[in-house]
């Protein structure tokens, strides 16, 4: 675990462009970062819309309203927020892009505390040089050896940009918005007791959720002191998939699924030519990953950037379009499903039954990961429509429980209500189908002050024991066994 103050930082991302920006952390310390002015104008700040519109299929928008005995026990109390975003935008992963300057001239840091408040180790990263006032514990620096980085300019592969960064202030902002002025289920001033936060370890998930969190509690509702300071739980790297899991693409199903798609790609480009050739044509070289060259492509277009040569908006849709359905197709498969995400399934589940069991005091759980996180976390649920969850797409489940002590799941992805589905019981189960767990239902909300809360039309829930069946069907009993390549792939 890593203890960090939530810090504020900049990266000026562009072709040549200016950006100055400055912000400060919780301790009083202040980051600047300049770039030198020059006739590129600066890109606006890609807007926040928590409501990327998933499919209409499994959005609960239309979804008939339920009533009867079997609904909730108006009025309902939010008891937990639980979010899992993926990180902001972010520089490419790859060296695709060489037509950019990505510049990140900027002082970062990343502030972690240890036991003793006074033993804290300081990260910053930068061709600028180091401010006035420098801690006394300033133990490194990484510095790129210029000539050798992927990227021209001075970013390193995969680094949140300060478009990223705001993006997760602003989602912080809108949940605080919602659930501490609104719902008054989390306090208005930062308490520890009430937060549990964990991240990948990678630095761009963790500085999104540093980012987030400086939304959702700005320093003036933080305590000083160690009070004020933020866990952010660490997960060490660990395979997102097993070695069985990665041989998913080699079952004949997904191998039928590519060849039955060829025409497809045919008739999304205006030749008979397919994506992968236009885009091999472009790029000189095979796709190995569509999800991966989507994601270059979007940070490219929602910093404002060039698209590398020879690539236009109908090799742009067609990528995009591949990236979701090669996503569909791997998860599509629930024992690939289990393999990719049931362990952290099984943390989520543990965290919702902690809270519908009065365990902690926890209100808000947020996980920073990335899209091989959303995207098997959306497909384990049937609500994932062959869409890779753009950057800083977030996915909330909101657990509440009745007048009756009944508990009941809310799952949002990106503001929209999404309908859960399970494998259907009884005739339906031979042929496969699914059936909706999730029903909208007329309820008020009270507030956690028990004021007279917000009186919605209908809001859409799953009963909490049926949620939690499904979740559990999708953890892995023997992991290791389970990922042994002579078991049988689905």
């Amino acid at each position: 675990m890593r203890r960090l103050l939530t810090c504020w930082t900049s990266v000026a991302v562009g072709a040549g462009m200016g950006l100055a920006a400055a912000g400060q952390c919780d301790g009083g310390l202040t980051i600047h970062a300049t770039t030198t002015k020059t006739e590129t104008a600066t890109p606006s700040l890609p807007d926040v819309d928590l409501k990327v519109a998933p499919p209409a299929a499994h959005a609960a928008t239309s979804s008939p309203i339920a009533t009867g005995p079997d609904g909730p026990a108006s009025p309902l109390r939010l008891q937990l927020v639980l979010a899992v975003t993926r990180h902001g935008l972010r520089t490419p992963l790859s060296s695709t892009d060489q037509r950019n300057e990505w510049r990140c001239e900027h002082d970062q840091l990343l502030v972690q505390h240890y036991a003793d408040a006074d033993d804290a180790l300081r990260l910053t990263h930068s061709d600028e040089p180091l401010p006035d006032h420098v801690p006394a514990n300033l133990l490194t620096r990484r510095k790129l050896l210029h000539g050798r980085q992927k990227l021209r300019g001075n970013c390193h592969v995969g680094q949140l940009t300060h478009l990223g960064l705001e993006q997760l202030r602003r989602i912080g902002e809108l949940l605080r918005e919602r659930y501490v002025d609104e719902l008054r289920v989390l306090p208005p001033v930062f308490d520890a007791r009430t937060v549990f936060v964990r991240s990948t370890d990678t630095n761009r998930t963790i500085e999104s959720a540093q980012s987030l969190l400086w939304g959702l509690y700005p320093p003036s509702t933080r305590p000083h002191g160690r009070e004020g300071v933020m866990d952010v739980n660490i997960v060490e790297e660990r395979p997102r998939t097993c070695t069985r899991g990665r041989h998913a693409r080699a079952t004949p199903d997904y191998l039928k699924h590519r060849e039955d798609r060829q025409p497809f790609q045919a008739s999304t480009t205006t030749t008979t030519t397919t994506t992968s050739d236009k885009v091999e044509a472009a790029l000189g070289r095979k796709v190995n990953s569509w999800d991966g060259l989507n994601s270059t492509l979007q940070t490219i277009i929602r910093h404002r950037l060039l698209l590398p040569d020879g690539v236009d908006q109908d090799i742009v849709d067609g990528v995009e379009s591949e990236a979701g359905y090669e996503t569909a197709v791997k998860f599509s498969s629930p024992e690939i499903c289990r393999l990719a995400i049931g362990r952290f399934i099984g943390d989520v589940v543990d965290r919702v039954q902690t809270t519908v069991d009065g365990e902690d005091d926890v209100r808000f759980a947020l996980y920073s990961g990335h899209d091989n996180t959303l995207s098997p976390f959306l497909s384990a649920f049937n609500v994932f429509d062959a869409r890779q969850p753009p950057m800083a797409s977030v996915i909330v489940l909101e657990v509440y429980k009745d007048a009756k002590d009944k508990h009941w799941v809310r799952f949002l992805y990106n503001g929209e209500e999404m309908v859960v589905q399970a494998p259907a019981k009884g005739a339906g189960a031979e042929k496969g189908e699914l059936e909706p767990l999730t029903q909208r239902y007329p309820v008020a909300v009270v507030r956690d002050a028990g004021e007279a809360g917000e009186r919605r039309e209908a809001i859409a829930l799953a009963p909490h024991e049926r949620w939690r069946e499904l979740a559990t069907s999708l953890i892995p009993i023997d992991y290791d066994a389970e990922c042994k390549e002579s078991a049988p792939l689905a």
